[in-house]
């Protein structure tokens, strides 16, 4: 046998072995390292989500006949009591009307209910919009299919000529044409200012 065959007899059998050395050598230290892991959430909120069942970042839409475009968001919507529908918590809405202008909604919980297409806002509603308005109240019950909302709780805030107090308050279309409007209602209150008016 010649040198090139017996070299490449040893190798057969060296590099094998070196191979297998190797492997179990990352083995061992792979054991030496910490396999604690850390999740991003404590303790009580992953007992939570396993307890509860809940869906993140849930989406509601809806379309008037008019073509007017409703959105409803939440952080978290959990399943209601009974006939309740969705409990939803950190709730936002918009209004994008067919003929222009805008509505935003906002509130800490509220749910909704499937059987007549409406969404509940509750708890420190804030309602603004793209003319001026600026308003918050307790609750404000909106449509998904129409462009109707009902505040039965005092409203308070600005307008576009000054300051507004009122009982209730509804947003409703125009019998008479496609102009959406904000009715104040039951003890109203408007303080005039007129430099508020000329911005």
């Amino acid at each position: 046998m010649d040198g090139y065959s017996r070299l490449v007899s040893i190798f057969k059998v060296v590099l094998p072995l070196a191979a297998l050395g190797l492997l179990s050598t990352l083995f061992l230290l792979s054991r030496d390292t910490a396999s604690d892991v850390v999740l991003p959430f404590s303790q009580t909120e992953v007992e939570g989500r396993l307890r509860d069942e809940q869906i993140t970042g849930p989406f509601f839409s809806g379309m008037t006949a008019n073509g007017d475009d409703v959105f409803v968001t939440a952080a978290i919507a959990r399943p209601g009591d009974g006939d309740k529908g969705p409990e939803l918590e950190d709730m936002s809405g918009r209004i994008l009307f067919a003929r222009g202008g805008e509505l935003w909604m906002t509130a800490q919980t509220g749910t909704v209910q499937n059987q007549n297409e409406t969404v509940t806002f509750e708890g420190d509603v804030h309602l603004t919009t793209a003319n001026g308005y600026d308003l918050r109240t307790q609750t404000l019950v909106t449509a998904l299919n129409r462009i109707a909302a009902d505040a039965p709780d005092q409203v308070i805030g600005k307008g576009p000529i000054g300051d507004i107090t009122a009982g209730t308050m509804s947003l409703r279309t125009n019998p008479e044409g496609e102009n959406v409007h904000l009715l104040f209602k039951n003890g109203v209150k408007l303080v005039y200012d007129p430099k508020q008016n000329e911005r």
